[in-house]
């Protein structure tokens, strides 16, 4: 709905103040930038994948190459038979042996997925929907780094069940059944000993009993 891709049913959604209706929906996507938990993949080049997030940059092979770098992807891109270049799909080429075609994993599409957003530089609002969910555990460290560089700039709105990856935020909002039940720091939602809290120690513990059991 941020997005004005849906409209929302009852409410409005203001921006500065401003009704989102009001507003140009070409304008608003402009200004944003989006890692959508069922992103798209398409039967293109690794870098026209990657330019989808800026239409208007598609051209700009530096700045494709600086968001995949810094997406932590730019070696496995390299390592590709024609990099770059090397069509994502075997849905043209199924007949010949000799085309320069690689098929990605879901963590290395997530990451594209997240190259994408970085190139749209200019946004001042990121909306980032479980962008590290398909990602081990090394690469989502590296991510959040990234994330928070992102955050620096822009407002962000990071969506995830992973809530260690949620301590750095200004705000957290709970929500349980759609309804919103808790808001704050993270510090302060473990120190209130509710619904976040218990969701983080159980989290936490999962995390150290299989420490322990190596």
């Amino acid at each position: 709905m941020l997005c004005r891709l849906y409209e929302p049913s009852r409410g409005v959604i203001l921006f500065d103040g401003k009704n989102a209706r009001d507003l140009d929906p070409s304008e608003i996507r402009r200004r944003m930038t989006a890692v959508f938990q069922d992103f798209m993949s398409y039967d293109l080049t690794v870098a026209e994948n990657i330019a989808v997030g800026n239409i208007e940059r598609r051209a700009d092979r530096a700045a494709v190459r600086k968001a995949a770098e810094k997406a932590g992807l730019s070696d496995e891109i390299d390592a590709l038979p024609s990099g770059y270049e090397t069509l994502l799909s075997k849905t043209f080429m199924a007949d010949d042996e000799n085309a320069d075609v690689s098929l990605l994993s879901g963590g290395q599409w997530q990451r594209l997925a997240i190259a994408r957003a970085l190139l749209r530089e200019d946004a001042v609002i990121a909306i980032l929907d479980e962008p590290t969910s398909g990602l081990d555990a090394l690469a989502q460290r590296r991510l959040r780094e990234v994330l928070k560089s992102i955050g620096g700039r822009k407002t962000t709105l990071l969506i995830s069940h992973q809530l260690g990856s949620l301590r750095h935020l200004d705000r957290i909002f709970v929500l349980d059944g759609g309804q919103l039940v808790e808001q704050g720091t993270h510090y302060e939602l473990v120190e209130a000993d509710n619904l976040y809290a218990a969701l983080f120690a159980a989290q936490a513990e999962g995390y150290a009993a299989d420490a322990r059991s190596r």
